[in-house]
């Protein structure tokens, strides 16, 4: 039988996520890792993998993150606190911004910047970040369709019901 992990893998992905949206995939060095973590380099590949597998797990999980809270926040649902699809539309770009310009140190959108930082190099990147953004996409599309339907929004052409690959 495996010895049980010493860590809370939950708090230890997600510092590491936060050291690799501030400094960026190639600004972050395994002992960086380490450092922040407090786990040593064969504890992180054993349970992760390499530098890249780790970045991708912290990368695909906030994605995946993000995509369900924009669902969440933008479809209609009885549990729903703003029924008006605006409201619901209004809530979500405002939140957005507002955590955005909260944030410090101000680090962006970490969606945005791995693109920017990896996509051009890493297919692997740029196929999750792709998902992510037409996943987003699809999401404000719907909740568009769902405020044009309630006449909130003038319908000038009918939004596509997925974004074009």
């Amino acid at each position: 039988m495996g010895r049980k992990r010493g860590f809370d893998e939950t708090t230890v992905l997600d510092v590491v996520r936060d050291r690799f949206w501030t400094t960026g995939f190639v600004g972050t060095s395994t002992y960086d890792l380490m450092d922040a973590t407090g786990l040593g380099k064969g504890s992180i590949y054993k349970a992760f993998g390499n530098k890249h597998d780790l970045y991708m797990r912290v990368f695909s999980d906030y994605c995946q993150g993000i995509v369900a809270q924009a669902r969440e926040e933008l479809r209609e649902s009885p549990h729903q606190v703003l029924t008006s699809p605006m409201a619901r539309l209004e809530h979500y770009v405002v939140s957005l911004a507002d955590a955005f310009a909260t944030e410090s140190p101000r680090r962006g959108y970490f969606l945005t910047k791995a693109t920017a930082d990896r996509a051009g190099e890493d297919d692997m990147v740029a196929g999750t970040a792709r998902r992510a953004f037409e996943d987003l996409a699809d999401a404000l599309a719907s909740a568009i369709r769902d405020a044009q339907d309630a006449a909130f929004i003038y319908r000038t052409q009918s939004l596509p019901r997925s974004v074009p690959s």
